[in-house]
This record gives structure tokens, C-alpha cells and sequence, in this order.
């Protein structure tokens, strides 16, 4: 084999493998942020809701909708620390509003279609940092951890489950004129592996065993300073037990199935409309930030809606 032959030949990692790599190194980072809870999950839930509407806004000009970017992503981290309980004298109404009013004003100046300008860069923030800053009041409540770990996990699991199913035994088509690959079979998958993951998360919140953190945490030297106090919510009350049995778990796990199939598909229309498969390359095998939380914007209103019901 000659050099240029050999410099062509790369080792090609299976998609699983990828994924699954990349799973392994994410998951336990962001389960650690989680349980870190309060300034700390609201700057990750900014960082993350600020990429995804980057790249939704890059979807948008690959189109051919302009956007006034840089306004959008000030607008979404406005409305996210404002969902964490900033500024609670500011009703979350003039928020939406104000921005509103800017946006319109600063589009006017465009040079073209400057209603459309304000359409499509108002639809950034307004879906996905509006539903994306749902997981920081969720993370506030009582029993705030298992609530996100049972919103994160149930929702991935299900993805997981409709990608492997579909992939393996896929061969009715769900929706072949959005997303090709997507089938009734993998439909199934979703459903079984988030159910079934909704109960086991439920249990574990109720047995957590070595997971009772809180009661450790005085044999830690570092969360006794003040400072690591002040970032974190690591009182015992954000993790207590789900208020929920097991059935009414896997019906929750059924539920967040089904809308975290709807979320894809949604992002699946966009993208299949600009024309590009993935919304970028942050997470290799995954695709990009949005690709990651599109389920998210479907599932979070859904839990937060059912701690309210709760409450």
C-alpha cells in the first residue's frame, strides 16, 4: 500500500459506537450540573438554550430567512434568567412583550423583508428558549433533581429506544415526506424504553440508596464554603422522592414518549425544508445542540405542566 493510499485509509467507527461514546461522556457531566442545581443549571440551561438558537437562526439564513441574530440570542438569555426568578418584579409578560416591540423596531431598518426578519427571529426565543427555560423552575420545586432526572433521562431513553428499534426492525415508514428514517416500529421502540425508564426512575427516587447525596454532604470539605452554597441548590428538599407511583410513572414515560417524538419531527420539518440533515456538529454522532433538545421543547412543558397540577 503506497503512502497517499495509506493517508486515505481511515478507521471507520460504527454510528453506534459513536453515539454511544459520546453519550458516555456527556451524561455523566450533565448529571453532575443537575445535581449542582441552582446559578450553576441556569448558566448551563443559558449556554445550551444560546447554542440551539444559533444554530436554529443558522437554519433560518440557510434557508433564506434573514435574522437578527445577535438581538434573538440576547432575547433567550433574558427570558431564561427571568424564568430562573431574576428580576420577579418584572412580570414575565413585559419581558415577552418588550422584546417583542424591540425586535419589530430594529427590523424595520432592514433592508429587506423586515416583517419576515421579525418573524423568524422572534420564533427563536419565543420556542426555544421559552420551552428550554422551563427546566429551571422545574429544577426549583421539591424533588427538583428527580424531576429533571426523570424529564432528561426518559426523554433520551425514549430517542434511544425509537433509533435502535427503528434502525434494527424498522420497515413501516412514520412519516417518510419528514424524516425517511423515522417508523412505526421505532415509534414502538420510543414508548417501551421510555416507560419502562419513567418507572425505573420513579423507584430509584424512592429507594435512592447510595444516591441520598444530601445527607453526605457535611463530610465534604468543599460544600461547606459558602461560596459552593451560594452556586448550588443542595438543600435536602430538591431531592426528595417523586410524588408519583409507578403506574402513574410509566404513564408519564408513555406521555414524554410521545411528545418527545413530536418534538423531533417538528426540528425534522425545518431542517428537511432548508435542506441539511443536521442542525450542526457540537455532539459527533448526534448532530448539533438543537438536534440534541428538540424532544426537550416538547417534553419540559409537559413536566412542568404536571408539578403544577401536583403543587
Amino acid at each position: 500500500m503506497t503512502r497517499p493510499e495509506r493517508k486515505r485509509r481511515r478507521i471507520q467507527i460504527p454510528a453506534l459506537g459513536v453515539r454511544l461514546l459520546t453519550l458516555a461522556l456527556v451524561v455523566p457531566l450533565y448529571m453532575s450540573l443537575i445535581w449542582m442545581g441552582d446559578l450553576i443549571w441556569v448558566a448551563v440551561v443559558v449556554w445550551s438554550a444560546m447554542l440551539a438558537c444559533y444554530e436554529y437562526f443558522g437554519l433560518c439564513r440557510q434557508g433564506g430567512y434573514p435574522t437578527n441574530h445577535k438581538f434573538g440570542l440576547l432575547w433567550c438569555a433574558v427570558l431564561i434568567i427571568r424564568f430562573s426568578g431574576a428580576f420577579s418584579g418584572v412580570p414575565l409578560s413585559l419581558v415577552i412583550t418588550w422584546g417583542m416591540i424591540v425586535l419589530l423596531a430594529s427590523a424595520l431598518f432592514s433592508r429587506r423583508t423586515p416583517f419576515l426578519t421579525w418573524l423568524t427571529t422572534a420564533s427563536g426565543p419565543m420556542y426555544i428558549g421559552t420551552c428550554l427555560a422551563l427546566l429551571v423552575p422545574i429544577r426549583q420545586v421539591d424533588s427538583g433533581f428527580w424531576w429533571l432526572v426523570l424529564l432528561m433521562w426518559t426523554t433520551y431513553m425514549a430517542d434511544s429506544g425509537a433509533y435502535f428499534v427503528g434502525s434494527l426492525w424498522g420497515r413501516h415508514k412514520l412519516a417518510p415526506e419528514i424524516s425517511p428514517r423515522k417508523s412505526w416500529e421505532g415509534l414502538g421502540g420510543a414508548l417501551v424504553f421510555g416507560s419502562l425508564m419513567a418507572m425505573i426512575i420513579v423507584l430509584l427516587s424512592q429507594h435512592p440508596g447510595w444516591l441520598s447525596i444530601p445527607q453526605t454532604l457535611p463530610d465534604w470539605p468543599i460544600v461547606r464554603t459558602d461560596w459552593f452554597r451560594s452556586l448550588t441548590s443542595l438543600e435536602a428538599q430538591y431531592f426528595k422522592p417523586l410524588p408519583i407511583n409507578l403506574w402513574a410513572g410509566l404513564g408519564v414515560g408513555f406521555l414524554i414518549a410521545v411528545l418527545g417524538q413530536l418534538g423531533d419531527l417538528t426540528i425534522s420539518v425545518w431542517k428537511r425544508h432548508v435542506g441539511t440533515k443536521d442542525s450542526g456538529t457540537l455532539f459527533r454522532g448526534h448532530g448539533g445542540m438543537l438536534d440534541r433538545i428538540d424532544s426537550l421543547l416538547f417534553t419540559s412543558p409537559l413536566i412542568y405542566s404536571l408539578i403544577l397540577i401536583l403543587l
